[in-house]
């Protein structure tokens, strides 16, 4: 047998067991009756076009613009969110619910630098997204800085 003949036969065998795994996949899927999460990347511009809406824990949050609620509602899609307002929202009461930690951030990309008491270093893809992580650990100082952090 030639050697081009091998070759040829050996990427047909690879072909054929790429394609019977790739169409077993949606079967596996299936049987598992779970349903696709929804795809929540969504990027918003960084217009300013507020909406005030109400949560289902009562609390009342200020979306920077309808796209920025939609990515929050598919998100949290068990949620029920009433518009209140085309406008920023009132300030609200101290007796107001705590915010939750997770805020929609507009994909917009003005890096920040996180240097944490530790001597790590991480780069946040902009302020929102350092006040997300940082949400949960609210004691944790860090000295934050303006672009990409430096390669150590």
């Amino acid at each position: 047998m030639k050697f081009s003949t091998i070759v040829s036969l050996a990427f047909i065998a690879i072909l054929s067991t790429v394609v019977t795994i790739s169409s077993a996949a949606p079967a596996v899927e299936a049987a598992n009756n779970k349903p696709k999460p929804p795809k929540c990347e969504t990027i918003c511009t960084g217009e300013y076009d507020p909406r005030c809406m109400k949560l289902e824990c009562g609390r009342y949050q200020t979306f920077g613009n309808q796209c920025a609620y939609e990515a929050y509602v598919c998100k949290h899609p068990k949620e029920k969110v009433k518009l209140i307002s085309k406008t920023a929202c009132p300030e609200q009461p101290t007796t107001a619910p705590p915010s939750t930690c997770e805020k929609v951030c507009i994909k917009m990309y003005h890096p920040v630098c996180a240097k944490f008491h530790d001597g790590r270093t991480k780069t946040f893809g902009n302020q929102c997204e350092l006040d997300n992580a940082m949400c949960e650990r609210p004691k944790e100082n860090v000295k934050v800085t303006k672009g990409r952090c430096p390669k150590s």
